[in-house]
């Protein structure tokens, strides 16, 4: 036998639900406002990042403590997509800028990789809500055109593209190939030019024209790189 539809007198007034309510909304409110307070301290070292560099290299403090307040951020809000995109691109600066070999750049990307994956995981879900299937089984327009309307959603796209890249730069093609790298470049930033090709200074079209040009032709694999595609994105960037 089916229960009854509830009756309006079945909801009675429950002071002990309204205070665990209460409480659980004051935790929420708690965390919110320790990620805003991580995400600022984050954005002025990170601003003050080439503060002492030598030429092309600079020093490890900005990078480590923007680095550690980005992280602290997705630890209290997981939710908080600005976090996550500032917090990659944190790790591609280190990677570029602050690491001296490889064995550091690879330890850094390695952890950028995992940081985009969970990054992603998150976005996904923000996705489904608004009707995508999914990122890796819908459409890049329909994903882009879902993206539009989520605050932080080009970034993640456009800086886990940009890490992965340099993933595959450190530990080479037969490592990419497996890893699916170029496949993956080529959809996140696709994604990420087709909600704004003008994103950050036209990054988009920069990655996707870099792509091409460093992916090399192979049938079946990644029979769509072209060097025509190359020229044609980065001189639109």
């Amino acid at each position: 036998m089916l229960p009854c539809p509830a009756r309006a007198a079945d909801f009675t007034y429950n002071p002990r639900m309204r205070k665990t309510m209460m409480v659980s909304l004051a935790l929420l409110l708690v965390c919110a406002a320790a990620a805003f307070a991580q995400i600022p301290d984050g954005d002025q070292h990170w601003a003050a990042r080439a503060e002492g560099h030598q030429g092309g290299h600079a020093r490890a403090d900005h990078a480590n403590a923007a680095l550690a307040a980005y992280q602290k951020a997705v630890q209290v809000d997981p939710n908080n997509l600005e976090a996550r995109w500032k917090l990659l691109r944190s790790y591609r600066f280190k990677g570029q800028y602050v690491a001296t070999t490889t064995d550091e750049k690879k330890a850094i990307y390695a952890e950028a990789k995992h940081a985009g994956d969970a990054a992603m995981s998150v976005l996904d879900a923000q996705l489904r809500a608004k009707g995508v299937t999914s990122i890796t089984k819908a459409t890049e327009k329909q994903i882009a055109d879902a993206a539009r309307s989520i605050p932080g959603a080009n970034a993640v796209f456009l800086w886990d593209a940009i890490n992965w890249g340099e993933w595959a730069l450190v530990y080479g093609k037969l490592a990419a190939v497996k890893e699916g790298a170029a496949d993956r470049i080529k959809r996140e930033a696709t994604i990420a030019y087709m909600i704004d090709p003008k994103f950050d200074g036209g990054a988009p079209g920069r990655v996707l024209g870099r792509l091409h040009d460093q992916t090399p032709h192979v049938p079946f694999i990644t029979g769509w790189a072209s060097s025509k595609e190359a020229v044609k994105y980065l001189l639109e960037s």
